[in-house]
């Protein structure tokens, strides 16, 4: 029974905060969705989105995995669906197979030349297919804040979340990032949903978002063996229980609270306690939790989700003996020159034992494994570049890419769990949040052969962004300053990512000085990933047209072809004309690189280049004299 006690001046008719909230999630997915479909027309094709969708269009013209096997298929076949329904000209003449071969890069470029143009149309199609994603993370971001903290909380990480400059980067492109974090969050709140009361209905549903997960990105491999460590975990710590807890059948009386100025009161029986907990906020964890979670739906979830990878992959080489694939990796191939394939298992027992898992999802993880053993480009990080890397990089990274308001609410939210002394969610179920992010750092910051992308660890923003959203209990009380502190550092939060939209790939935050100074600590795809390409092109065909250009970046193919199809404008030129320069057109990574490179060689070439003008994506255009024309007569 439930029974509401409103104060005489609140109209029955006035909307609830259930109502109120239910308006305020919809908006927010609303400007989600817009942030992220505008922005997927602003910027050019980044440098594996061609290759990408290529490897999408493969898969389903001729239900092959061998492109782009390093990461599942999920997220490019669905991006493929728009594009196979406007038409598109494709070119697979560059396809080639052998032990560790990546044929998608090839195919990506051929099908940048045989389409032209269009690669721009249908590249912002591919991405607006995957905008529904992005808003299932948004989604499950505030469910679990709201049902493990409060509504409120609910609100504060779904505005996180919503306008997270490094979300919203990578979430308008076609690459996984974006997917991995929605559905990492997903699979996660449903296993938590799972544990705190286990029926056969949460156990398939935990199963199913798990599998899904694990076909956006290798990543969430990881909780195949972090599910049973919580498992055990969740049951070791389970709290004590009261005398209600004790008494199933007997009767309860739960103050929750008020929220909106409405008090609820709640009388309870022990068979309305399952019922109660998917209604409320938040049911004390004596009367939610009376039951373990048994080990045969545990491993249900798991068998579950196998089923649900092979099912991705139409059940390709599912069941392949363990002795007849071709490894790459030194892990997997034992010791081996550096171009050979082997197989470690060949002569053991091992060797005989069938793999239930898609033959080409193997040899993915294979090829993936010998890039973090063997990759030969050198890693950058504050000026320095080196080979290997460093462990704190992803670390480091976070710390000047994330918006300090964001921060700022991390640490408050940290130091408000330490002093508190009761603490209202027990530690177990934060342990179900936080442990995922934990353990994805903890492998990725151990890999530092390949230290180029912060994008791999972006996966942990959502459970970090549930974690913060208990900020938003401040809003419920009477503090005053805390909540102004709160609402300020969500502000603050939410304006630094919005003055850069849609900018967002090379935004820095102002502990460094904004995005003006991030090539002075991070490159690559954390700067300039060739999204800005057609924008550069675009201004110099305005202001300098029928120059001489080079181009020195990632998306190399598609700057020429884009260079040598868009149209001369029919404004002046606003840069005097001089036949003995020529432009270079360099991308973040490749500019300061080569910057850095010369001043250590103390080479004097770059007194010869003068920079013309850096764009907002941190691509850089230079003036460098010609030599030999500048010598002649």
């Amino acid at each position: 029974m439930i029974s509401q006690v409103a104060p005489p001046n609140l109209k029955r008719d006035t909307p609830g905060p259930g109502r109120l909230h239910a308006w305020f999630v919809v908006c927010l997915l609303i400007a989600h969705a817009g942030l992220l479909a505008y922005s997927a027309t602003k910027h050019s094709p980044t440098h594996l989105e061609p290759a990408f969708l290529a490897s999408g269009l493969a898969h389903w013209e001729f239900g092959r995995f061998e492109p782009y096997r390093v990461n599942p298929p999920l997220v490019r076949m669905v991006a493929a669906l728009p594009v196979i329904a406007v038409g598109y000209k494709s070119d697979w003449s560059g396809f080639f197979e052998y032990p560790g071969a990546r044929p998608e890069y090839l195919l990506g470029d051929a099908f940048i030349k045989a389409n032209g143009r269009n690669i721009i149309s249908l590249i912002v199609y591919a991405r607006w297919a995957c905008i529904p994603f992005n808003l299932i993370g948004a989604y499950f971001a505030y469910r679990w804040a709201r049902e493990l903290y409060c509504p409120r909380a609910g609100i504060v990480a779904m505005i996180l979340y919503v306008f997270d400059p490094n979300l919203l980067a990578h979430s308008e492109m076609i690459t996984p990032d974006g997917a991995c974090t929605a559905f990492g969050l997903m699979a996660g709140y449903c296993f938590w949903r799972w544990l705190k009361r286990p029926a056969w209905t949460r156990t398939f549903l935990a199963g199913g978002a798990l599998g899904v997960a694990e076909l956006t990105k290798f990543s969430w491999l990881i909780l195949f063996g972090l599910w049973p460590v919580v498992w055990c975990v969740w049951r070791t710590l389970e709290p004590r229980k009261s005398t209600a807890a004790a008494t199933p059948l007997g009767n309860s009386e739960i103050n929750l609270g008020s929220d909106g100025g409405v008090m609820v009161q709640i009388s309870v029986s022990g068979k309305e306690v399952a019922a109660l907990s998917d209604q409320v906020t938040h049911v004390p964890a004596s009367i939610a939790d009376g039951v373990y979670p048994p080990l045969s739906q545990l491993a249900t979830i798991l068998v579950l989700a196998i089923y649900l990878m092979n099912l991705g992959y139409g059940f390709k080489g599912t069941g392949t003996v363990l002795n007849e694939f071709e490894f790459v990796s030194t892990a997997l191939a034992g010791e081996k020159s550096a171009e050979e394939a082997g197989n470690r298992f060949r002569d053991s027992w091992w060797g005989n034992v069938p793999i239930p898992l898609p033959k080409q999802y193997v040899i993915g993880l294979d090829c993936q494994k010998k890039d973090f053993e063997e990759y030969r480009r050198m890693s950058y990080l504050r000026g320095e570049v080196k080979n290997p890397g460093w462990w704190y990089y992803y670390i480091y990274g976070l710390l000047v890419k994330a918006p300090c308001g964001t921060w700022g609410l991390l640490i408050f939210v940290t130091i408000s769990r330490l002093l508190q002394r009761d603490r209202s969610v027990p530690f177990r179920d934060e342990f179900v949040l936080l442990a995922p992010a934990v353990a994805l750092l903890f492998v990725v910051s151990s890999q530092t052969k390949i230290n180029i992308h912060l994008r791999y660890i972006f996966p942990i923003l959502g459970f970090v962004m549930v974690y913060i959203g208990q900020a938003g209990s401040v809003l419920t009380r009477s503090s005053r300053v805390g909540a102004i502190a709160v609402c300020g550092l969500i502000a603050y939060s939410v304006t630094s990512a919005l003055l850069v939209y849609p900018n967002h790939l090379s935004y820095f935050n102002d502990f460094v000085g904004g995005s003006s100074n991030g090539h002075k600590h991070l490159l690559g795809s954390s700067v300039d990933w060739g999204q800005g390409l057609g924008e550069a092109i675009d201004w110099i065909k305005i202001n300098i047209p029928s120059s001489r250009i080079e181009f020195s970046m990632w998306t190399q193919g598609l700057a020429e072809v884009l260079w040598d199809t868009a149209a001369e404008a029919d404004t002046a030129s606003t840069l005097p004309r001089n036949e003995g320069v020529r432009y270079i057109l360099y991308d973040a990574d490749a500019f300061f690189r080569r910057q850095k490179e010369i001043r250590k060689s103390n080479n004097v070439a770059i007194d010869d280049e003068s920079i013309v003008k850096q764009f907002p994506s941190g691509s850089v255009l230079v003036r460098k004299a010609d030599v030999d024309s500048s010598a002649s007569p």
